[in-house]
């Protein structure tokens, strides 16, 4: 009898201890390298879950998630916050609705995301349920030791599924109890203050202005801007730059513009469209000094070479220059009835503005006004029709 009950015991014990670590594995590994079965205990609560609540899933490969289903999103990063993207609803487009605490819904597309992994849910065991039972389980587990001393069965202490009882225990209680909320939700990491900055150009009045944003844990203290016109030889030209808090006005001098727009000499072929647009950029280096380091960044700022823009009101028309370099320009008046050349003017047309013609002098009747210019090397010309009374 007492060889038996020894022997009963010893079985329990293997049992509970291999189902023991089973669990382990699953928590501390099925979500890490992706197994078919993963166990996560809800750190929140929402619509779906309640905080604590124990999520039983099963891997996408194993049973794809179908139209409507509740699936667990988590990241492949081992050891690290691995299922703390949230719960999901599927849908025949691969797509899930995030359900956030507060009841805010928001889109994401899961086949974008390599990093991540996706857990049909099988069953959502409530914290009283699971914990109740695991209780039991743990209790079952210090009976089986506790009568194993009193009946003096010493040998059965010895045993190694009985010595690895008390090692799983701690495990478990960790895993289980706190480790998953941890690993899942609670990961520590570093957090060391970053500096962001925000910028914008203005050609208008050409000027770029940069806004850092220093975490309040940065104070700026100086800042240089330059710009390189020749990289092979080197032609460094520093910028005026003007510090208000934190954030800084650097002023692109025109000689910049009229370097790069002689840089910039158009072919005649192939054909150029009717309305011209060239790309141009102008790298600009900032340094920022802070009390804590030096910050570096690199801007591209970006603008277009564009035609002239003539605008017809009445009996004004309005010759704009949306260009940052001034532009030789020719304007013949004609009297379309008469067929005789009322006025032409040479002009030079300075950069970001403009200059109107009053056909009223004239008289009333119908003029034909012809531009020519030459941008980027290639000659250019428009013409607008007016007629008033």
């Amino acid at each position: 009898m007492a060889y038996k009950l020894k022997s009963f015991l010893l079985r329990l014990l293997r049992f509970l201890a291999y189902t023991t670590l089973a669990l382990y594995f699953l928590l501390f590994t099925g979500k890490a390298f992706y197994l078919p079965l993963t166990l996560t205990v809800a750190s929140t609560s929402n619509s779906i879950i309640s905080q604590w609540d124990l999520i039983v899933g099963l891997a996408d490969y194993i049973l794809k998630p179908s139209n409507g289903t509740y699936v667990l999103v988590c990241l492949r990063e081992a050891w690290s916050t691995p299922c703390s993207i949230g719960i999901y609803i599927a849908n025949n487009n691969s797509r899930g609705v995030i359900l956030t605490a507060n009841g805010n819904n928001g889109r994401l597309l899961l086949n974008n995301f390599n990093n991540m992994r996706v857990y049909s849910i099988r069953a959502i065991i409530p914290s009283v349920k699971w914990i109740s039972l695991l209780t039991l389980y743990f209790t079952l587990i210090i009976a089986g030791l506790v009568k194993s001393v009193k009946a003096g069965y010493k040998s059965t202490l010895r045993d190694s599924s009985v010595l690895s009882i008390a090692t799983l225990l701690i495990l478990s209680v960790n895993s289980i109890l706190v480790g998953a909320v941890y690993i899942d939700q609670a990961m520590s990491r570093y957090s060391i203050p970053g500096v962001n900055i925000k910028w914008n150009f203005n050609l208008e009045n050409s000027t770029l202005m940069l806004t850092l944003d220093l975490s309040k844990t940065y104070t700026l203290e100086g800042v240089t801007c330059i710009h390189t016109l020749q990289v092979d030889n080197a032609s460094y030209n520093y910028l005026e730059a003007k510090i208000t808090n934190n954030t800084v006005l650097v002023v692109i001098p025109g000689y910049i513009y009229e370097y790069l727009y002689n840089k910039t000499v158009l072919e005649p072929i192939p054909l150029i469209p009717a309305n011209l647009s060239v790309y141009s950029a102008i790298p600009v280096f900032c340094e920022f000094k802070l009390d804590k380091g030096v910050f570096r960044v690199t801007l591209i700022i970006e603008f277009y070479w564009r035609d002239l823009v003539i605008t017809v009101e009445n009996a004004l028309v309005r010759i704009y220059n949306p260009n940052p370099v001034s532009l030789n320009i020719k304007i013949y008046t004609v009297n379309v009835e008469g067929g005789q050349i009322v006025n032409s003017t040479n002009i030079s047309l300075k950069s970001l503005s403009d200059t109107v013609l009053d056909l009223s002098t004239y008289g009333a009747g119908k003029y034909r006004v012809l531009v020519q210019y030459t941008l980027l090397g290639l000659g250019r010309s428009k013409v607008v029709y007016v007629e008033f009374s």
